[in-house]
């Protein structure tokens, strides 16, 4: 009886399951090698008694080793795979210089296979089992006439012979020697010539056994219009050439690869989605939104359900119902009857997930409806309506950004307690010019970057749209103040209104005019006066006298005599005199620099807090609300809001760096340089947690409020009127008349 030649090691043929026993390398040509097996197995010679190397044991030619005393990587097929196949006859063998280097009781460590490479071997190991099938098969057909049919039958079967792999007959693994179905392709039957190629698998076609699913194990069910793709371990079998050779070394390449795709350059992110492999068999995302989501086509779910689940036959496949981007489908089958109904993607109280979360995307980035409604209309993507997102907005999306804004703002509020707070104010109105609909205020903490308060004014609100501002101004500071918030120092524009409120109204309150606005006036003033002829010079002195302002007001501290005094001896060094009289030039200069009105707001200059991160946050409102695109009142606090949640989680980005360490910095040309550069730092990418934290909030909503007319119910607010109500209400039958009228006479 042939047993294991380690001592100790009972394991023989007849009382194993799964373990592969090995003989010795010969003694001649591999000495090395059988060395090492002798000492590996560490038996001693009882007859002899001399020397070390006589007391070794000396194997015969029916000495094995099985194969528990080898480590994984010794063989040319890892046996953990193959058993994972159920590959309980597969053969397994050594790698040339393998050696037995486990002993008795020992374990071989536990390696993490990566899931690239297994699918690879997979691959080669079912490939070399479909290899050695087709040499067995054809032996036989050639010493072994086809049967003859029997009438009796009422299935016609020519061949009833199906692969059989060690003593598990699994659906998953007969083949049938009819076509070729490659699983990245998914299409109908194709006709495929030996030996060829795709581009898109890189895989060797051969006109014999691919894999299939039959319950009947003949290839009676390949002849029908059934076409079914059956997947092993979750790859496809390959059938190498046949003048390839058979090798026990693993002979895997990227271009053997199924997976392999052509190259790409080396910028595109989108290949890092293509390289491995992900086992989601386990894998349930508690979370719908975090759930991963793919561009599915309708011949590929076609393709999916077209085959039964019971008797694989043929089935018809249609669409039940489409409600945005949710399809119900049913697979029915008219040969068992069964039914089996398929729906795209979970449901929330009866509302598809993925019209939730279309639509919130929509509005969590900002995008236009239209716009992005009709990109899916041109991959034609079936998708919600514009009126689908307006009920959805309505109903829950508006209200989510109003509940996550309340704890953006507390957080905020909560770094505020207990100190003096520095704020800086300023307004934007959704188009220039004196037509503004709306106008936002905010304020925020020019310390930490944060936005504390946010209003939105309409111009019905107030008399006129330059009024918008001071009213935005009024309601920031009621609402911070009812949140006890002590505010100290006020940062804003030179605005006539908010200077005339902040002096009668809010005594307590420093106000302070950013020098940034005020410096800007001054520079384009004189970029006009230096057009006027004998004033060519002052052109010169532009950028001198603007950054001339900056000094005095950062040098000041606070000080307003002294301020003024440095603002104005940049006429002395202009002149470059201390006494008599100029040139035209001088005196021009003297009515733009001494004005009296300039010369009392320069004495209120802040001399260390700026406005220009607020100038900056103006720009992310841009991106959530651009100026031109229409929003109604609702809709267009929602994405202001949104903006002052992005600005708040993205206070503290940092300038990025380069792989040296060094950090980054981009040459801008902006159109107000007049040809000249500056220098701008690269910050961090910015993070959109916040968006995740509303897509909690609208599903957690839906939830609660089953239904559009209950959620708008719940959340209605009080919104001011549109300006049409303020308008002649006309008949629109009557108004089309009277055009049509008019230009008819």
């Amino acid at each position: 009886m042939v047993i294991c030649a380690v001592v100790s090691c009972k394991n023989n043929p007849d009382n194993t399951v799964g373990v592969s026993f090995h003989r010795f390398p010969n003694a001649q040509k591999k000495k090395d090698l059988y060395s090492k097996w002798i000492h590996a197995v560490n038996r001693v010679n009882p007859v002899s008694t001399s020397s070390t190397i006589d007391k070794l044991w000396t194997p015969n030619y029916h000495s094995v080793v099985c194969s528990e005393h080898f480590t994984p990587d010794s063989f040319t097929k890892n046996p953990c795979i193959v058993d994972s196949m159920n590959l309980t006859g597969f053969r397994v063998r050594l790698k040339p210089d393998a050696y037995p280097s486990l002993l008795l009781g020992q374990r071989a460590a536990i390696q993490c296979i990566k899931p690239a490479f297994k699918k690879r071997e997979t691959q080669r190991v079912l490939a070399e089992a479909c290899s050695e099938y087709i040499i067995r098969h054809q032996r036989e057909n050639l010493n072994t006439p086809p049967p003859e049919p029997d009438s009796d039958d009422d299935t016609h079967e020519e061949n009833t012979e199906a692969l059989t792999v060690g003593e598990k007959k699994d659906a998953s693994m007969q083949t049938d020697i009819k076509k070729v179905l490659v699983k990245r392709t998914q299409t109908d039957e194709i006709v495929m010539k030996p030996i060829q190629r795709s581009i898109g698998t890189m895989t060797d076609f051969c006109e014999k056994p691919t894999l299939k699913s039959s319950a009947t194990m003949t290839d009676d069910v390949a002849q029908k219009s059934v076409e079914t793709m059956t997947d092993v371990a979750g790859v496809n079998i390959r059938c190498h050439d046949e003048d390839q050779e058979d090798s026990d070394s693993d002979d895997s390449t990227e271009d053997e690869d199924e997976d392999w795709l052509p190259p790409v350059d080396e910028s595109d992110d989108d290949c890092e989605d293509t390289i491995g492999e992900l086992d989601i068999t386990d894998h349930q995302e508690d979370v719908v939104h975090r759930e991963r989501k793919y561009i599915v086509y309708e011949s590929c779910l076609k393709e999916l359900l077209s085959s039964c689940r019971s008797c694989h036959e043929q089935c018809r496949v249609i669409i039940k119902s489409r409600l945005g981007t949710f399809v119900r489908m049913l697979s029915s089958c008219e040969a068992c009857g069964m039914e089996y109904s398929w729906g795209s993607q979970p449901l929330t109280s009866r509302l598809p997930a993925g019209n939730l979360e279309v639509a919130g995307s929509i509005l969590f980035t900002g995008a236009s409806a239209s716009k992005a409604l009709q990109l899916f209309s041109n991959m034609n993507i079936m998708c919600i309506s514009e009126r689908t997102f307006r009920n959805i907005q309505c109903s829950y999306l508006i209200p989510a950004v109003r509940n996550v804004w309340m704890e953006y703002q507390t957080a905020a509020l909560q770094l505020c307690e207990g100190r003096d707070v520095k704020v800086g104010g300023d307004a934007r109105c959704c188009s220039p010019g004196h037509s503004a609909k709306y106008g936002s205020y905010s304020l925020m903490d020019l310390e930490s970057g944060m936005i504390l308060a946010v209003e939105l004014v309409q111009v019905t609100e107030t008399e006129n749209s330059y009024r918008m501002e001071i009213e935005g101004l009024k309601r920031c500071l009621q609402n911070l103040k009812d949140r006890n918030i002590r505010i100290t120092d006020l940062t804003t524009d030179r605005h006539v209104q908010v200077k005339s409120y902040m002096a009668k109204e809010e005594t307590s309150i420093r106000h302070w005019f950013d020098v940034w606005h005020v410096a800007k006036g001054i520079f384009k003033k004189l970029q006009l006066l230096s057009k006027k002829k004998g004033c060519e010079q002052i052109k010169d002195w532009c950028h001198s006298i603007s950054n001339h302002l900056y000094w005095a007001a950062a040098t000041s501290d606070g000080d307003g005599d002294l301020v003024e005094e440095k603002w104005l001896s940049i006429l002395n060094h202009v002149c470059d005199v201390h006494e008599g009289h100029g040139s035209k030039a001088d005196k021009e200069l003297q009515l733009i620099v001494g004005n009296k009105r300039l010369v009392k707001d320069v004495r209120k200059l802040s001399p260390a807090q700026q406005t220009s991160q607020l100038e900056a946050y103006h720009k992310t409102v841009c991106h959530f609300a651009p100026k031109f695109h229409h929003f109604f009142y609702d809709a267009m606090n929602a994405r202001v809001l949104l903006a002052a949640i992005h600005q708040n989680e993205n206070t503290e980005r940092r300038q990025a760096i380069t792989k040296g360490g060094d950090l980054r910095w981009k040459v801008a040309y902006p159109k107000a340089k007049k040809g000249d550069h500056t220098l701008k730092a690269v910050l961090d990418t910015c993070s959109y947690e916040y968006v995740d934290r509303l897509m909690e909030e609208i599903f957690g909503l839906r939830r609660r409020y089953p239904s559009y007319e209950v959620a708008q119910e719940t959340f209605r607010q009080e919104c001011p009127p549109p300006m049409a109500a303020f308008g002649n209400r006309v008949d629109k039958g009557e108004a089309v008349r009277r055009y049509r009228t008019r230009f008819n006479r």
